[in-house]
C-alpha cells in the first residue's frame, strides 16, 4: 500500500524536462516484498532521457533504516532490435520484508526534447496499488 506518493513536474522552454517522484510504500505481502525488491524505472528509457536517484530507504518496524546505495542501480538494455536503444534502470532493494516500509525518491531528466521548443506529459493511474496520499 502506498502511503504518500509526490510527483512533480518541471519543463523548460526548450522541450527538455524533469519528472520527480517521492513515495513512501508499505510492504503488507510476500508478492510486495518481491515486486518491490528490485525496483526499477518501470517505463522505457530512450537515449534522451536519464533516471537520477537520490535515495532509497527501507524502514524497520523496530525503526532501523538500511540504505540501498544508487550506486548499486544497473542499467539494462532490451535484447529486441525495435529497442535497442532504450534502457531500464534496475535497483535491486537491500533487506525489504513484510511490515517494512519502502522510501524512495527518483527523478527522470529529459536531456533532449523530441519536439525542441514543446513539452508534454503522459501518465498513468492506477498501478494497481492503493495510495493514501498523492500529489500530482
Amino acid at each position: 500500500m502506498g502511503e504518500r506518493q509526490d510527483t512533480v513536474y518541471r519543463y523548460a522552454a526548450d522541450g527538455t524536462g524533469s519528472k520527480e517522484i517521492t513515495a513512501v510504500l508499505r510492504i503488507q505481502s510476500e508478492a510486495a516484498a518481491r515486486q518491490f525488491g528490485g525496483l526499477d524505472d518501470s517505463i522505457l528509457r530512450g537515449s534522451n532521457e536519464r533516471v537520477e536517484i537520490d535515495y532509497v530507504r527501507v524502514r524497520k518496524a523496530d525503526g532501523s533504516v538500511v540504505e540501498t546505495p544508487a550506486a548499486d542501480a544497473q542499467e539494462v538494455t532490451r535484447q529486441a532490435p525495435f529497442y535497442s536503444d532504450l534502457k531500464e534502470k534496475q535497483l535491486p532493494v537491500r533487506n525489504l520484508r513484510v511490515g517494512d516500509k519502502l522510501e524512495y525518491k527518483a527523478r527522470i531528466v529529459g536531456t533532449k526534447a523530441e519536439a525542441p521548443g514543446e513539452f508534454w506529459g503522459q501518465e498513468s493511474l492506477g498501478y494497481g496499488i492503493v495510495v493514501l496520499d498523492e500529489n500530482r
